[in-house]
């Protein structure tokens, strides 16, 4: 289903009403433009044509200085990274571990918002890890709105934050931007569901995100969490994560 298609000559950016998942664009121009969507570069050669399959996105940016043209795409049947966990199941090993199979004790919105801190708190270890799976690239224009999951940037860049956008110091137009990126919270309706890929960790860090939440939900009812925090400190030096439990 076609959502949005555009032609111009030189940079764009364009943020779209609904998220999309596939991408056509043709470069008309005789110099290589670049194009980015979902945190990932392209490059495509003059007189050349990209077309691919993205996780779900909804901002698309364009370096170039010729003509191009585009159209965007979005999938009736798109379910996610399949290959991720379920949210539903990450929520069953977490009432397994504060011994709550039956959901007597924590409502399922109670346990998915341990899990969002544990996300938040996951997504600090690896940035401070310089973990590459949690950079993003984009495309930067004066006065672009900052990303709503910006922590940092990776590297020093001319620019500074001015209020909620980003101000370029030098001439530049335009340029690619790296940043370390927060992952996404999940909400009660998303429990059952495949999220888009980067709104998940590698399956190498479900253990830890599981523990994590666990130690969230017993510290509310001032259970004696000392153990569970000495099992998750040797979780993580096991992914090669060294932080604070």
């Amino acid at each position: 289903m076609i959502i949005s298609s555009n032609s111009g000559t030189g940079n764009h950016t364009k943020a779209l009403q609904q998220y999309a998942t596939r991408v056509n664009i043709i470069n008309d121009g005789a110099t290589e433009l670049t194009v980015s969507v979902n945190g990932q570069i392209i490059k495509v050669l003059g007189l050349e044509q990209f077309e691919g399959n993205f996780s779900p996105f909804n901002l698309i940016s364009i370096i170039a200085t010729g003509p191009w043209r585009y159209v965007i795409e979005a999938s009736e049947t798109f379910i996610g990274d399949t290959t991720a966990t379920p949210n539903g199941e990450i929520i069953k090993r977490i009432r397994a571990l504060i011994s709550d199979k039956d959901g007597i004790e924590f409502e399922t919105s109670d346990l998915v918002g341990f899990l969002n801190n544990a996300i938040d708190w996951l997504s600090l270890q690896l940035i401070q890890n310089g973990d590459k799976e949690m950079m993003k690239e984009i495309i930067i224009t004066d006065g672009m709105n900052i990303p709503n999951d910006f922590i940092k940037a990776c590297g020093l860049y001319p620019i500074k934050r001015n209020g909620n956008t980003f101000r370029i110091l030098d001439d530049s137009e335009a340029f690619e931007f790296q940043y370390f990126a927060n992952r996404s919270h999940i909400t009660v309706n998303e429990v059952d569901v495949y999220l888009p890929t980067y709104s998940v960790f590698k399956p190498i860090y479900d253990g830890v995100l599981i523990q994590k939440t666990a130690i969230i939900a017993l510290n509310r009812d001032e259970y004696d969490i000392t153990q569970d925090e000495a099992l998750l400190a040797q979780s993580l030096q096991a992914i090669g994560v060294i932080g604070s439990a």
